[in-house]
């Protein structure tokens, strides 16, 4: 298997399950048009109720991919019991789907789900009935895509084939649910923005408070970013495009300043009060307020950057015409390239933007179907742009 296939494989993963990572594959197959992957995959969650602490997870994984699947997003796990069950209830979550007809399962299983509506016609009895009797699964589902396992267990290489074959039964039953979801064309299978504020509204607990204040820094209405574009430079940055855009680099610069502070006083501290040898400590302290100015330098470069182009970028209309993920996570969150031209059909001119995370999904839809694009194209690097359509849109209130 390539590289490309695996860092692809790795990217789609990520997404998944919200956190950075690594997959080991271990065999591929085919059959009747579905790619079958089996994969020894390891990341890390932040245990819940401590601020410093991560738990490691490994497991088999088997990664089923279907071209004609369209699930919505969902995550089903067995239920959490003890201590860790109380600080899940606790603490909040995306919330637990529960069925009044399948009380077996809503016991045995936590199913969560940013369109509720939308995940509980896909869980039609038949997937409820087989996981009420067998409680050891975990699956995440997204569009073209199931990954099926049992939560930390490793299944040993001589296991392998009945794993498969067991994750083939459980993604039959997903397919005759997604068959059942396209007897309802009026229920959303993509998640918008809209939908985690109305999950947000609807999860309480601290969970949902910081993602209810976490979306309310990224908010922009679709009202709010036509009226951008179409004002005049300098324009005005609006709040939730800086938060998306720019991103928080006034505290990061602020770490640069405290470091150079830091290492310019105990630089001159070892120089000036220490004997002998030890002032000769003052060139390695001194590395620190080097290491700020570098942060310093380069997180306002790019503050100063990203606002030159919202501010005084020149809008263009153009197309995406690629979307290529790169080797860079920030935040656990992949990064994607994505080459858009702008300009006349005989002389179209080439610029680039970065996306991140489940953002990159949009700019494939867009390239797809060919929609034209609002491009700001950086007025000293045309190389460099926004893609105003990129942004995460919220509906208006």
């Amino acid at each position: 298997m390539s590289e490309q296939v695996i860092s692809d494989l790795q990217c789609h993963l990520s997404e998944l399950f919200g956190e950075e990572v690594s997959v080991e594959v271990c065999e591929e197959r085919e059959l009747e048009g579905m790619r079958i992957s089996v994969v020894q995959m390891s990341y890390s969650v932040r245990s819940t109720g401590e601020t410093n602490q991560r738990k490691h997870y490994r497991q088999t994984a088997v990664v089923l991919v279907q071209d004609d699947l369209d699930l919505p997003d969902f995550t089903l796990e067995p239920t959490p019991r003890g201590i860790a069950g109380k600080l899940f209830s606790m603490v909040g979550g995306m919330g637990d789907i529960n069925f009044t007809a399948s009380p077996e399962f809503s016991e045995a299983y936590v199913l969560q789900g940013w369109i509720e509506a939308t995940v509980r016609e896909l869980f039609i009895p038949e997937i409820r009935n087989f996981f009420s009797t067998d409680p050891r699964w975990s699956v995440r589902g997204g569009d073209e895509r199931l990954v099926i396992f049992q939560k930390n267990k490793m299944i040993p290489e001589s296991d392998h084939d009945e794993f498969v074959k067991e994750s083939l039964q459980i993604s039959a039953l997903f397919q005759l649910g997604e068959e059942h979801l396209d007897s309802r064309p009026d229920l959303r299978r993509k998640t918008e923005p809209d939908d985690l504020v109305a999950t947000a509204d609807q999860m309480g607990g601290i969970v949902g408070a910081m993602l209810q204040r976490q979306l309310s820094k990224i908010r922009i209405t679709k009202s709010e970013l036509n009226a951008f574009a179409a004002s005049s430079p300098p324009r005005r940055i609006l709040p939730g495009m800086s938060k998306q855009v720019v991103g928080e680099m006034l505290p990061v610069i602020l770490i640069g300043i405290v470091m150079i502070g830091i290492g310019i006083g105990f630089a001159a501290l070892c120089w000036f009060v220490g004997t002998g040898n030890s002032r000769y400590l003052a060139f390695p302290v001194s590395l620190t307020a080097v290491a700020g100015a570098a942060i310093a330098y380069f997180a306002n470069r790019h503050r100063n950057a990203k606002r030159r182009v919202l501010r005084q970028g020149k809008l263009q209309k153009g197309r995406i015409t690629n979307v290529t993920a790169t080797n860079t996570q920030i935040n656990n969150q992949q990064q994607y390239v994505v080459d858009l031209e702008y300009g006349s059909e005989h002389d179209p001119q080439k610029t680039q933007c970065k996306v991140y995370g489940v953002v990159h999904k949009k700019a494939e839809e867009l390239r797809e179907s060919e929609q034209s694009v609002r491009i700001l194209i950086d007025p000293r690097k045309p190389n460099h742009s926004i893609c105003l359509d990129l942004l995460i849109v919220f509906d208006d209130a």
